[in-house]
């Protein structure tokens, strides 16, 4: 029996498509990097924590893209939230704001970010990292893939034997 991170995983697996979320109540960052990935990737944007708690089960994003500062919430908050939760424990958390603070990107860090990045960007920087993570998560993926083609394989061989 595959436990639920093989599970999720497998199923990322089968599903193809790279899938991003970003939560920023800014309507500008949101369409500079809607125009930036929409093309490329399954992509959505919301402007509030209530709106991001509410699509990201249904949307199932394999990046996310968090501002700190949200209109009802906290985005160090929001990947606190999300590192608790075992079914988004593969999930790689950027950290998207204008704080440059040392303490602000220690406790996104320690929150469980995967990367910070600074307001204002440099989109082919920010670009840059979504495609470097896209290949990742492919590479996770077909791992995962093989490993369950292999469990099947031996599987069969020991019904076999």
């Amino acid at each position: 029996m595959l436990s639920l991170t093989d599970r999720n995983l497998l199923h990322k697996s089968f599903r193809g498509d790279i899938r991003i979320l970003v939560v920023d109540d800014d309507s500008l960052i949101r369409r500079i990097l809607a125009d930036m990935f929409k093309t490329s990737f399954v992509f959505k944007a919301v402007s509030s924590a209530k709106e991001f708690r509410a699509s990201i089960d249904s949307f199932q994003p394999d990046i996310v893209l968090i501002d700190v500062i949200l209109p009802d919430g906290n985005g160090i908050e929001l990947c606190t939230w999300l590192r608790s939760c075992p079914e988004y424990e593969q999930l790689y958390i950027l950290i998207l704001t204008s704080f440059d603070d040392p303490a602000s990107i220690e406790s996104a860090y320690k929150a469980g970010a995967s990367d910070y990045i600074r307001k204002p960007f440099i989109p082919f920087e920010v670009s840059s990292k979504i495609f470097n993570l896209s290949r990742m998560i492919n590479y996770q993926n077909g791992i995962v893939s093989l490993y369950h083609r292999q469990k099947v394989s031996n599987e069969r061989l020991y019904k076999l034997a």
